[in-house]
């Protein structure tokens, strides 16, 4: 996202804003998956299977478990970590 943040910068100093943003916006879905999945390839070439260690699901329990006491609940919004919190906390039994 900071390369489309400076791309739209870039471009709007010679071109107007709007155009910028559809440039922009056009190049970034086009070279997303391109990154991605030349990104997996090159993971997979090089024997790595995850880009995260495994985390056991044995290490959220307590703090699962502490919320549940507590009868609080966890709101979750990921864009970094690719929904790992999420899926650890829902990962949990009960």
């Amino acid at each position: 996202m900071l390369g489309f943040a400076v791309a739209v910068v870039v471009l709007s100093g010679r071109i107007p804003v709007l155009v910028a943003l559809l440039v922009a916006t056009v190049t970034w879905a086009a070279l997303s998956p391109a990154l991605y999945f030349g990104g997996t390839r090159i993971a997979g070439v090089l024997g790595e299977q995850r880009y995260l260690p495994d985390v056991a699901v044995a290490e959220a329990v307590p703090a699962v478990e502490a919320l549940r006491h507590a009868g609080l609940t966890v709101a979750v919004a990921e864009t970094c970590s690719g929904g790992v919190l999420c899926a650890l906390l829902s990962a949990v039994p009960g």
